[in-house]
Protein backbone atom coordinates (compact mmCIF):
# COMPACT_ATOMS: atom_id res chain seq x y z
CA UNK A 1 0.00 0.00 0.00
CA UNK A 2 1.36 3.58 -1.35
CA UNK A 3 1.04 6.53 1.43
CA UNK A 4 1.54 9.62 1.38
CA UNK A 5 3.93 11.48 3.30
CA UNK A 6 2.55 15.23 4.22
CA UNK A 7 4.36 17.91 6.12
CA UNK A 8 3.10 18.66 9.28
CA UNK A 9 4.16 22.47 9.65
CA UNK A 10 4.70 25.76 7.37
CA UNK A 11 8.36 26.05 6.88
CA UNK A 12 12.14 25.72 5.76
CA UNK A 13 13.49 22.48 5.06
CA UNK A 14 16.52 22.36 7.18
CA UNK A 15 17.80 18.68 7.02
CA UNK A 16 16.61 15.80 4.94
CA UNK A 17 17.70 12.38 5.97
CA UNK A 18 16.08 9.97 3.63
CA UNK A 19 16.11 9.76 -0.06
CA UNK A 20 14.22 7.87 -2.77
CA UNK A 21 14.49 3.69 -2.15
CA UNK A 22 15.46 4.19 1.46
CA UNK A 23 13.71 1.63 3.89
CA UNK A 24 12.55 3.88 7.04
CA UNK A 25 11.23 2.68 10.40
CA UNK A 26 8.18 3.94 12.18
CA UNK A 27 8.76 7.38 14.00
CA UNK A 28 12.26 7.71 12.67
CA UNK A 29 13.12 11.30 11.43
CA UNK A 30 12.76 11.76 7.40
CA UNK A 31 13.03 15.37 7.27
CA UNK A 32 13.41 18.35 9.82
CA UNK A 33 11.22 21.95 9.55
CA UNK A 34 12.12 24.98 10.58
CA UNK A 35 8.84 26.70 11.46
CA UNK A 36 8.37 30.75 11.56
CA UNK A 37 8.72 30.74 15.52
CA UNK A 38 12.36 28.90 14.95
CA UNK A 39 11.20 25.21 16.19
CA UNK A 40 12.44 22.29 14.65
CA UNK A 41 9.04 19.57 13.62
CA UNK A 42 10.41 16.35 12.38
CA UNK A 43 8.61 15.23 9.66
CA UNK A 44 7.67 11.00 10.94
CA UNK A 45 5.46 8.54 10.03
CA UNK A 46 3.37 5.26 11.62
CA UNK A 47 4.27 2.90 9.53
CA UNK A 48 7.50 1.43 8.43
CA UNK A 49 8.65 0.92 4.34
CA UNK A 50 10.06 2.21 1.57
CA UNK A 51 10.44 5.30 0.44
CA UNK A 52 9.37 5.63 -3.26
CA UNK A 53 9.37 9.21 -4.23
CA UNK A 54 10.39 12.52 -2.28
CA UNK A 55 9.17 15.92 -3.75
CA UNK A 56 11.46 18.58 -1.13
CA UNK A 57 14.84 20.19 -1.59
CA UNK A 58 16.53 21.18 1.17
CA UNK A 59 16.70 24.99 2.35
CA UNK A 60 12.81 25.51 0.19
CA UNK A 61 10.11 26.44 1.91
CA UNK A 62 6.82 24.36 2.55
CA UNK A 63 3.63 24.52 3.11
CA UNK A 64 1.52 22.70 5.93
CA UNK A 65 -0.32 19.54 4.55
CA UNK A 66 1.90 19.41 1.45
CA UNK A 67 2.22 16.05 -0.01
CA UNK A 68 6.04 15.82 0.23
CA UNK A 69 6.29 11.96 -0.86
CA UNK A 70 5.23 8.90 -0.57
CA UNK A 71 5.82 5.57 1.18
CA UNK A 72 5.19 2.16 0.09
CA UNK A 73 4.41 0.31 3.13
CA UNK A 74 6.19 -2.88 4.56
CA UNK A 75 2.66 -4.99 5.87
CA UNK A 76 5.24 -7.21 7.71
CA UNK A 77 5.09 -7.16 11.53
CA UNK A 78 7.49 -5.55 13.33
CA UNK A 79 7.74 -4.68 17.55
CA UNK A 80 8.38 -0.86 18.20
CA UNK A 81 8.29 0.83 21.74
Amino acid sequence: MTREIHSPSNGLIKEIFVQTNDFVYEWENLIIIENKEGDLVPVQLSSSGYIESLNVDKNRFIMKDTIIGYLVEDLLPCGSD
